[in-house]
């Protein structure tokens, strides 16, 4: 059966611009290249539109005295060889909890002060501009994996390497558990993007597997981290070092631990963020009652029994979200 790029998966698809390059590289005879070289040149293009924005959006920041770490795909962006071999469909971007406010003002933000008690429960919301796309803002680093602060984060930062752009980025550690905590779970389509980051990060040279052993124990984060590492070395042959994943195994992990990990990697591509959201929730420690005012707080809203009418309009987002096949 024969590769039929207009029936690819979302997931799938983006990784197309990467198939082009190693194919192009090898010198490979393969009929579909014309049209592998078409959508790497599309890419390409999005991508310079994308980081004229994030530079764009940096600069108010930076203007506003507000530090700022690019995380999430454009972050990744460097790891590679060229511009145009990973599809980045979004920018994300990290600021100190402390900085919020400052942040949202910097940028143009018009949703009016973010309350406490959702600052508290959340870790990002959508932002967008007139002078710039929307992309996400972030206060907490893998939210799902909190800790009692992100400052270990922001010491090991360095400068980004993304020409022309100022701006922090994470320790190619921090980056490969995030990398992998973000993506071995279950979404809305196979997410495939995020084997080829951790390839590239391992690959890079530049690892403290010391630093990400300790990240991902104190993030309680080794159960997904020993799979999605085992997964990476085993079907890629990426360089993971067996020390490493010896260490991860013989981490003991807690029943909420576990039965977080269970939940958070199941039910995704029906129910949308939802697991996410209740894994995170058991990972809080707080008690079943507590769970009503969680949600109310993750979600933003006042009353409990207004709770159906979020998880509907969810359900909703998901359906839609779902028909989208490419990024």
């Amino acid at each position: 059966m024969g590769l039929d790029i207009d029936r690819l998966e979302r997931g799938s698809y983006s990784l197309m611009p990467l198939v082009y390059r190693r194919l192009s590289d090898a010198g490979v005879e393969e009929p579909h290249l014309p049209r592998l070289k078409g959508i790497y040149r599309h890419t390409w293009s999005k991508n310079q539109v994308l980081l004229e924005n994030l530079r764009v959006v940096t600069e108010k920041l930076r203007e506003g005295g507000v530090d700022v770490l690019i995380v999430g795909g454009a972050a990744r962006l460097p790891y590679y060889g060229e511009v145009g071999e990973r599809t980045v469909s979004d920018f994300e971007l990290l600021v100190r909890e402390v900085d919020l406010e400052r942040a949202l003002r910097a940028v143009g933000w018009n949703g009016g002060p973010v309350p406490d008690r959702v600052a508290r429960a959340r870790s990002a919301v959508r932002v967008g501009g007139q002078e710039h796309r929307a992309f996400g803002l972030y206060w907490r680093f893998l939210p799902e994996f909190p800790a009692a602060g992100d400052d270990d984060i922001w010491r090991a930062a360095g400068q980004t390497a993304l020409e022309g752009i100022e701006g922090l980025a994470l320790d190619p550690a921090d980056e490969l558990l995030a990398t992998c905590t973000g993506g071995a779970r279950t979404a809305l389509w196979a997410n495939v993007q995020w084997v080829a980051d951790a390839v590239v990060i391992i690959r890079s040279g530049r690892l403290d597997w010391e630093r990400l052993e300790r990240t991902a124990r104190v993030r309680r984060a080794t159960l997904r981290m020993r799979e999605a590492l085992g997964y990476v070395g085993d079907l890629l042959q990426a360089p993971v070092p067996e020390e490493v994943l010896r260490a991860l195994v013989a981490v003991p992990a807690t029943p909420r631990d576990r039965v977080a990990h269970k939940i958070s990697g199941s039910g995704g591509k029906a129910f949308g963020e939802l697991p996410g959201t209740l894994a995170r929730y058991i990972r809080s420690g707080e008690g079943v009652l507590a769970l009503p005012r969680f949600l109310r707080d993750t979600w933003n809203v006042d009353r409990s029994w207004q709770l159906p009418v979020a998880v509907a309009r969810k359900g909703v987002k998901t359906i839609v979200a779902r028909r989208s096949k490419r990024p």
